[in-house]
């Protein structure tokens, strides 16, 4: 019987088309022509499970696929959009979506319960896009226009990709131009979504062996002004002399009453990305590309509405005694508001790439990234004087890089084995500052720098895979990655309990093996099973961040962090059926141990003058716990005609703390932002001229607070259980002409994410292409 997975690997036919194949996936897919436009998993090929062109079926993990045309016909605007409730066991909130958050803001991201910069993100199999600074994705940076498809390899993948690859990897690959095409697109919101996006692009191939690809994205999103609230907690009576109305009672998410007295305006944004690069065909073997991308965005805001409301009108700030549901407010000013700042992003990324055939059939790839990010936000001081139009407060600047390189060596060896290998270097700079303002509103009024932090990590990689085949049904995956990683740093801080910290450089080192099971049990049935390690290292932000104060709380870094370190296995199925049905599930268990957490202790000093008397707890980041995430994953996509495909998922993940040593009673509590239970159900059709597509996803208990204490949900401030639809539906007008209208939260669901997420509402888009 012929081998389905590793057919012949002894004849020099099998060594070409291999190679062949990995050379037509040039820089992870970057010159490959479109796959053909079906949304069935069937049909995909994939590169990111094991770094070799395969079948789904045939790869060692359920990787999951969203091509470019299921990419144009949903509701996207960022790639967050693209992956919400298509892959199962990943769950995204905050600015990893746009249809539900502005621009710029901290993206929220778990894959198989393995939350924050535990999933690596990789544009082409190489740069990532985690920041320098705290790990945060931006998930706005490449325009949807761009991306060819999006490849999602759940389970510990660090034996491949290194550090962050706990909850897996989500690897979105480019387009490249195989012909000239001229596309534009307009996009006009309305309601909660209003919004004004346009696009542009150009790809061309000349004969010369030439390709360009050119595009440009541009948004402004106006916001929504009932979705961030302005709350208090009264007091006692006392004296209360006037009597205020327009308030709204309720809960925080811990369950403790407050009052909402008005909301902080709409927080607008603008957002523009720009996209160059050109590709070169040196020979039909050997292949090179070169370009950059550029995106900033800045989030804005509007003035505050106060609904409180008194016997001579409308209040307005300063005001004393209000009195609230027979409770007191002794003042009230816009001092003690917290009111949002200017908010701005700029990120620029660098690459080149070469790819080609040497000493026969020898596949070597070499990839160079470069992200350099400054971003900063202005806050308002506490003071009196700090008002909604200006005085005293704080700009904090987070000017970070990233740079990746790595080398990649594909062969065939003997009769039975396909081997990858490869070196990789990592790099990342921090150079933190917080400045006090004269004016919170102007960015350009510093005074002076009140702390800084200046990190530097290096991860130096070595890592090889053996596609070995045991049998013509069983092929056996056989890998391991070594990193060495150092890092070193600088924190200032003048009123600090320390004032300079040097922290010389020193390192750990991390073997991530893996191994795993790929076994035709009979035709269109696979049997799926691994074993690995993986690990992540600690961020910038978590080793040099100087000491703040929040509250009653000191949160403090430490510059001791290890790499957390875990160790998983899972056992799946694969089973594509003749009628082009697909049907996939998969158990996972991982446990992590040196989890980063904050340690809080008590507190008694010293104070100076940036910590006040008022500190009572400090908080400290350390390797104080573990945690074991187990669950399934349910999933599958059928056609129901010759017009219409249904897909669903379903994910059930127990994700706790297992080992607690931070003294905050964790033991045992659910893991932040995984959601116990998560559900999808969607249909996409294509009759003649229309297609569209709809779209339901569930997401259940989720907590925020890492004691669980946010046991309120469907309040402001906490996380609730919710059923949403979007639709889309598209008329084609003609050959080079398509008009669309959009619905988000079709059912006008109302829900929180912390905020009031969007209610019911509409775009329509017009595009072209030619």
């Amino acid at each position: 019987m012929k081998n389905t997975h590793l057919p012949d690997v002894c004849a020099p036919a099998f060594r070409r088309k291999i190679l062949g194949a990995l050379v037509a996936s040039a820089f992870a897919g970057t010159f490959a022509p479109a796959f053909a436009e079906e949304d069935s998993q069937l049909s995909h090929v994939v590169v990111s499970a094991s770094k070799i062109e395969q079948a789904t079926a045939e790869a060692p993990s359920n990787v999951s696929v969203i091509t470019a045309s299921k990419i144009e016909n949903s509701n996207a605007i960022r790639l967050g959009d693209v992956l919400t409730a298509q892959v199962p066991a990943l769950y995204l909130r905050g600015g990893a979506v746009g249809n539900t958050s502005r621009d710029a803001g901290s993206s929220i991201i778990s894959l198989r319960g393995a939350y924050g910069a535990r999933t690596k993100v990789v544009i082409d199999g190489v740069a990532s896009l985690a920041d320098a600074n705290s790990g945060n994705l931006n998930l706005s940076t490449l325009g949807l226009g761009d991306v060819e498809r999006i490849e999602v390899v759940p389970g510990v993948s660090s034996s491949l990709y290194g550090s962050d690859a706990i909850g897996g990897v989500i690897n979105v690959i480019t387009k490249a131009p195989t012909k000239r095409e001229i596309n534009a697109g307009y996009t006009q919101g309305f309601g909660d979504g209003e919004r004004t996006r346009y696009e542009f692009g150009y790809r061309d191939r000349f004969a010369s062996g030439l390709g360009i690809s050119l595009s440009y994205y541009h948004q402004k999103m106006e916001g929504y002004a009932k979705n961030d609230f302005l709350t208090v907690k009264p007091g006692a009576c006392g004296t209360c002399t006037t009597a205020v109305s327009g308030w709204t009672k309720t809960v925080d998410n811990t369950g403790v009453t407050q009052y909402i007295i008005g909301d902080k305006g709409a927080v607008a944004s603008t957002a523009q990305n720009f996209n160059a690069t050109l590709f070169y065909d040196i020979s039909p073997d050997s292949k090179v590309k070169a370009g950059f991308t550029y995106y900033d965005s800045t989030i804005g805001y509007s003035p505050y509405n106060l609904y409180l409301k008194s016997a001579a009108g409308d209040v307005t700030l300063p005001a004393t005694n209000l009195q609230i549901d027979g409770k007191r407010i002794a003042s009230l000013t816009e001092a003690s508001l917290s009111l949002p700042g200017e908010n701005s992003k700029v990120d620029t990324r660098y690459f080149a790439g070469y790819e080609g055939k040497i000493f026969g059939d020898f596949l070597l790839k070499f990839d160079v990234s470069r992200f350099d990010r400054d971003a900063f936000y202005l806050s308002k001081g506490t003071t009196v004087a700090s008002t909604y139009s200006g005085g005293p407060g704080t700009a904090t600047h987070t000017p970070n890089i990233t740079n990746d390189a790595q080398l990649q060596l594909s062969f065939a060896a003997g009769n039975d084995h396909f081997i990858v290998t490869g070196l990789a270097v990592n790099t990342g700079q921090l150079n933190r500052r917080v400045y006090t303002v004269s004016d919170w509103r102007n960015d350009d009024s510093k005074t002076a720098t009140t702390d800084s932090a200046d990190g530097y990590t290096r991860t130096n990689s070595i890592f090889i895979q053996d596609q070995y085949s045991l049998t013509s049904a069983a092929t056996l995956y056989l890998g391991a990655r070594y990193d060495d990683w150092s890092t070193h740093g600088t924190i200032k801080k003048p009123a600090g309990i320390n004032p300079l910290v040097n922290v010389d450089e020193h390192s750990y080192s991390a073997l991530s093996p893996r191994v795993a099971l790929v076994y035709k049990l009979i035709d269109g049935v696979t049997l799926k099973s691994s074993m690995g390690n993986a690990f992540r290292a600690p961020t910038l932000y978590d080793l040099y961040a100087a000491d703040t104060v929040s509250g009653a709380k000191l949160i403090t870094s430490d510059f001791n962090l290890k790499p957390e370190k875990a160790q998983a296995w899972d056992l799946g199925t694969e089973i594509n059926l003749k009628n082009g049905a697909n049907i996939r599930m998969a158990y996972f268990h991982t446990k992590i141990s040196d989890m980063i957490y904050s340690k809080e202790t008590a507190y008694t000093g010293p104070y100076t003058a940036s910590i006040p008397a008022t500190v009572t707890i400090l908080s400290q980041k350390t390797n104080a716990a573990e945690g074991l995430t187990k669950g399934v994953e349910l999933s599958g996509d059928m056609p129901l005609t010759r017009w219409l495909r249904a897909s669903a998922s379903y994910t059930y993940t127990d994700a706790r703390i297992t080992k607690d040593n931070t003294g905050t009673g964790l033991l045992d509590k659910q893991l932040v932002f995984v959601p116990k239970n998560m559900a999808s159900l969607g249909l996409d059709a294509k009759y003649h001229q229309w297609s569209g597509s709809w779209l339901s996803r569930y997401s259940g208990l989720t907590y925020s607070n890492a004691t669980n204490s946010d046991t309120e949900k469907n309040v402001y401030g906490g996380v609730s259980k919710y059923w949403v639809s979007d639709m889309k539906l598209s008329y084609q007008i003609d050959r080079n002409f398509k008009a669309s209208f959009l619905v988000n939260n079709v059912f006008d669901k109302k829900y929180y994410e912390y905020y009031l997420m969007p209610g019911r509402n509409l775009a329509l888009q017009v595009s072209a292409s030619f």
